[in-house]
């Protein structure tokens, strides 16, 4: 049994909650759940795939949660409350804070035994567009139509489909995971391939583990070629414990990531630290 809790861990740490959950679908009534938060840090924030020419800033708080519904299916669910910041030199600054894009995910087995999974992923906005939003708080039309691109978006206010194969393998004091697939993306946004890998070693075994992720998407087909569609690459580092015999299944991640390679998008890096619980 702690063998099993264990392989669970790691494939839900092996990468950030807005990746994937991993190719160990969890049994009926098993779960995990996670809360933290980001920290993300960018020179040049983007609205509508341009370029601001303002520091972006943001803090993110997170909620993600997995639970076996039996019949080799889970579901995944994500939902981060973020604060943003686009700011010009001195004291200058546009700010929005609301909740992000939800996430849903149903995943299910492939083979009885091997870590291979199937994956359906939904991104849902729950936020407006923050030049509606201020506009509906009351500022000023002349003030709003002269400072609308400066107010930092929290993502592309359009659906995301993710339709994704999974599988993975544990070694001795190790783990790797992969998956890839297409992603449908609406509106005029390009839609494109999707992927990302984990690998991961046990320091000290069932106590503290590092992990090395890496996740990144391009685009292929359709959309407005004057819209820019977001494409990008990431890598993160993190190390989590957990183990601990007075609190069984619960531990905590820190994490470090950085955006080296983005189009349409903002490059930079970001800070997380979270607490999880398996069951």
């Amino acid at each position: 049994m702690r063998h099993l809790t264990t392989l669970f861990v790691m494939a839900a740490l092996a990468a950030p909650s807005l990746a994937s959950a991993g190719p160990w679908v969890r049994d009926l009534g098993h779960g995990f759940a996670k809360i933290g938060t980001t920290r993300f840090v960018s020179d040049n924030g983007f609205v509508d795939g341009e370029s601001t020419g303002l520091a972006y800033r943001s803090q993110s708080f997170d909620t993600y949660f997995e639970v076996g519904l039996g019949r080799g299916i889970q579901v995944v669910g994500s939902l981060p409350f973020v604060a943003a910041t686009n700011k010009a030199s001195g004291d200058v600054a546009w700010n929005y804070a609301w909740t992000g894009d939800l996430r849903f995910e149903i995943d299910g087995r492939l083979h009885p035994s091997k870590p291979i999974a199937w994956g359906v992923e939904l991104r849902v906005p729950t936020y407006r567009d923050p030049v509606d939003f201020n506009e509906a708080k009351g500022m000023s039309s002349e003030l709003l139509a002269a400072t609308a691109r400066n107010f930092p978006q929290l993502g592309d206010t359009n659906l995301d489909i993710t339709i994704k194969i999974m599988g993975g393998v544990s070694f001795k004091r190790g783990w790797f995971t992969a998956e890839a697939g297409p992603r449908f993306r609406t509106e005029e946004f390009k839609s494109g391939a999707y992927a990302s890998a984990g690998l991961g070693m046990w320091v000290v075994p069932d106590n503290l583990a590092v992990n090395l992720y890496t996740n990144g998407n391009v685009n292929l087909i359709g959309g407005d070629p004057e819209v820019g569609s977001r494409e990008l690459a990431y890598v993160q580092a993190a190390v989590f414990g957990t183990g601990l015999d007075a609190l069984p299944g619960a531990g905590l991640q820190v994490a470090a990531g950085v955006i080296p390679l983005a189009r349409n998008s903002a490059r930079g890096y970001d800070l997380s630290a979270s607490a999880f619980l398996t069951w």
